[in-house]
């Protein structure tokens, strides 16, 4: 459990006074999911509309790993978890690194979808050693987010608020130093359960191979996005079968356009075997004879 420090809430207190689009920045191992996390529990509780969007396509709440996602806040929130997705844009990899345009992109697509919110915040990439990575995607996010405040965790650092162009504000605010951080496997784990809670109603979709492109990766249990033939992103998912004219991929309902008007983007990762179980569990389940009530 996180211990809300007194200059979180005084922070909070601030931005809910006047709700606009908050970017909040850090590591990954600095509290940002808590802070977002405890600003949307606030927001809500003062009945104000929230959006989140989340950008961490390694460790993602709202949509499943290799996207970013955008959702409406329910009334009551626990975690990011609870918020489902209206909107997500497929990456296509659990790292950021070197997908500074895919961002971009997705940003311009997704950012329209959250403008009915009183409230918007996004939860930014985490801070990368690799400066000049971290100094790109800086710019990129203020450049189209365009943040009304900043907030920026750091681990042991000290709070400031400073202005920002026009009226807005940064903050910068000591970040959280947590008992245990996540290790390799923690990380596994949270992305399968990921994949699992996005997947849970899935379906089928089966796509004629040549329509394929060429995969990075193994092409089984490839993480894909399926996008109409705009090019708009309407869901991601997982390549769960193959032979020599078809490829299987099992993802959330698309509903309204016809399997032959959606085109696939395979990307640059594998999930992990468990969530290949899982679907096939999901599969199994949906064949099954409906007992008579």
């Amino acid at each position: 459990m996180t211990i809300i420090s007194e200059v979180w809430q005084d922070c909070i207190r601030k931005i809910l006074n006047r709700p606009a689009r908050v970017l909040v920045l850090g590591e990954g191992t600095s509290g940002k999911t808590s802070f977002v996390t405890y600003l949307t529990r606030e927001a809500v509780k003062a009945g104000i509309e929230t959006a989140v969007l989340d950008m961490d396509v390694g460790q993602s709440n709202i949509g499943p790993p290799t996207t970013i996602g955008l959702g409406f806040a329910p009334k009551e929130i626990n975690s990011l978890a609870d918020i489902k997705p209206k909107c997500i844009y497929f990456i296509g990899n659990t790292s950021p690194v070197g997908k500074e345009r895919e961002f971009a992109l997705g940003l311009k697509e997704i950012l329209p979808k959250g403008k009915d919110a009183e409230l918007l915040i996004v939860e930014s990439v985490a801070f990368f050693n690799d400066r000049s990575f971290r100094d790109k995607m800086l710019a990129l996010e203020i450049e189209i987010i365009q943040p009304y405040y900043i907030v920026v965790l750091k681990v042991g650092g000290n709070y400031e608020e400073n202005s920002l162009s026009g009226e807005g504000r940064v903050f910068s605010l000591p970040g959280v130093v947590k008992k245990s951080k996540r290790n390799p496997t923690h990380r596994k784990k949270f992305r399968v359960e990921s994949w699992k809670r996005y997947l849970a109603a899935g379906k089928l979709y089966q796509f004629p191979k040549e329509s394929i492109p060429k995969p990075k990766t193994s092409l089984l249990g490839s993480v894909a996005g399926i996008t109409d033939q705009k090019g708009s992103h309407l869901a991601a998912g997982v390549v769960c079968d193959t032979d020599e004219r078809r490829v299987s991929i099992f993802a959330p309902d698309i509903k309204g356009i016809k399997n032959d008007n959606l085109r696939v983007i395979l990307g640059e990762v594998n999930v992990e075997s468990k969530v290949l179980s899982f679907i096939k569990e999901v599969l199994i389940g949906a064949a099954q004879p409906k007992e008579a009530s």
